[in-house]
């Protein structure tokens, strides 16, 4: 049961050692079921993030965490071209926040890709394949998702995805004040919800951006600040793991990056909110008729899409990127 009493399902841990039991008592007892007879299924490993991170100009340090990963493989019994693995690059500066600027993200996916050509990596630019997540609607900086299709598979990429780390401050798996917002937030009977759940986020952001936050943080005491890091990450096929993202030029590192200070990041956070909140506050004062105008409609869903927009990527939704436009 989650803070707001709604129930969701346990998970169970098993030990690794049993999986094999797991697997011929589950195929046992279900082989004579009606449907589930020829069961497929897959085990997923959780937990694993981060636990085989390498130095970048290390090649013997890459293979040990690679060997390290792949252990628990019988790598005799798997069909290895149909396996897939993620590598990713990170980039950081001790009391900053990392950004991926918009104007690299043909560079950067040429890097992923080098087979193919300068016309090629325009092409999938261009295309509906490649998405780009702006932060916070700043439309400089930008990290990107791209699923290259047949154009990947002579590199063996089947995505990529070029992101940061700040949003992971905010990340709930249930619902709560940093869950999307939706329009409806704003009935009279919810916008008070609201207005709290953006009290909670302000406190976050001020956390983050130093003692004080935006109300007066003390910007020497850099230690209780929060970084962010840029991630390149492409999905290869196992084979490649380790001959992918061997090398990222300085030349690029300086074009496709942007290092801002933590209290700098945050507290632009925590002023826009602000600004947002103002103004959804008026609201809540407004009686209903004069909320039903036009004006005020098209203005609270505005509120919404640049609230939504501080703690995830903008909406992809029709409606929203034409309110945006």
């Amino acid at each position: 049961r989650d803070a707001r009493g709604q129930i969701h399902f346990n998970s169970v841990d098993i030990p690794q050692a049993h999986l094999p039991d797991l697997a011929r008592l589950l195929r046992q007892n279900l082989s004579n079921h009606p449907r589930l007879g020829n069961l497929f299924y897959q085990i997923e490993m959780r937990g694993t993030k981060g636990m085989y991170t390498f130095r970048f100009d290390d090649d013997e340090d890459r293979k040990d965490a690679f060997n390290r990963l792949v252990e628990s493989l019988d790598l005799a019994e798997i069909d290895i071209d149909s396996w897939y693995i993620d590598v990713a690059l990170e980039i950081s500066k001790p009391f900053h926040v990392v950004q991926w600027t918009t104007n690299a993200h043909s560079a950067l996916l040429g890097l992923a890709l080098p087979s193919l050509t300068d016309a090629q990596v325009t092409t999938i630019h261009n295309s509906s394949y490649f998405n780009i997540d702006y932060s916070a609607h700043l439309y400089n900086v930008a990290g990107f998702r791209c699923s290259p299709g047949i154009r990947g598979r002579e590199d063996e990429v089947s995505h990529i995805n070029v992101y940061t780390t700040d949003k992971a401050v905010t990340y709930q798996l249930h619902k709560g004040a940093f869950s999307p917002h939706s329009n409806t937030s704003l009935f009279p009977g919810k916008i008070s919800a609201l207005l709290d759940d953006m009290v909670t986020m302000s406190r976050i952001f001020a956390q983050c951006a130093g003692a004080g936050g935006g109300a007066g943080a003390d910007v020497d005491a850099e230690a209780t600040t929060q970084d962010g890091t840029a991630r390149f990450e492409v999905r290869v096929s196992l084979r490649q793991a380790l001959v992918s993202l061997t090398e990222f030029p300085d030349e690029l590192l300086a074009i496709s990056t942007v290092c801002i200070p933590n209290a700098v990041w945050w507290d632009f956070k925590f002023y826009r909110l602000a600004a947002i909140h103002y103004v959804l506050k008026e609201f809540a004062k407004d009686p209903a008729h004069t909320r039903a105008n036009v004006s005020s409609l098209t203005l609270g869903a505005a509120m919404i899409y640049m609230l939504n927009a501080l703690v995830s990527r903008p909406s992809d939704w029709r409606a929203e990127k034409a309110l945006a436009e």
